[in-house]
């Protein structure tokens, strides 16, 4: 199956209502390899627009390789999945991810009112719990503009590194090393 152009609207309660346009593309019976590609897929909410690019390929295991590029992600679709989502400005920026399930590689880069972070991470996702590790590092961060609270100021860089199995706290380790100037 291959698809030019798909347009779709997804809506749900309490989830921000979703439109996708992009092209899709399923091999043919017979071919070695299971494979799912999309090409300039579009998903947008009224907040926010994200275009992704890439593959899943199914072959002795199954592999991504995949681009997210982040025109906007506003603080209030990451709301719905990060409650009380602290930060009130919008992110810009692009998202990479390769190899297979077990050893999946990607980099991160966002950009934002002046700060910019950037960060790599691996993680095996084939477990019940994900396992993974992550650094990044952060630099232009003025809290005063970012938390929309005019009691704090400062701004904020540094390096930060985590690592765990699952996402509860109790499993998860990580260290930081930050500056904040002009408190």
């Amino acid at each position: 199956v291959e698809v030019s152009e798909v347009t779709a609207g997804l809506t749900s309660t309490a989830q921000p209502e979703l439109r996708l346009k992009g092209a899709l593309e399923y091999p043919r019976a017979g071919d070695a390899r299971e494979l799912l590609k999309v090409e300039n897929f579009w998903v947008v909410s009224r907040h926010s627009r994200v275009k992704l690019n890439g593959e899943i390929v199914q072959g002795q295991a199954m592999k991504i390789k995949a681009q997210a590029s982040v025109e906007k992600l506003a603080p209030t679709d990451i709301d719905y999945f990060v409650p009380e989502w602290p930060l009130r400005r919008d992110l810009t920026g692009n998202l990479s991810v390769d190899g297979p399930l077990d050893a999946l590689k990607g980099n991160v880069e966002l950009v934002s009112a002046g700060a910019k972070g950037a960060g790599k991470f691996q993680a095996d996702v084939t477990g019940n719990l994900p396992r993974y590790s992550a650094s990044a590092t952060v630099g232009g961060i003025d809290l005063h503009q970012w938390l929309a609270n005019k009691d704090i100021a400062g701004v904020v860089s540094g390096t930060i590194e985590a690592a765990g199995t699952g996402f509860a706290l109790h499993r998860t380790s990580g260290k930081a090393g930050l500056e904040v100037r002009s408190t």
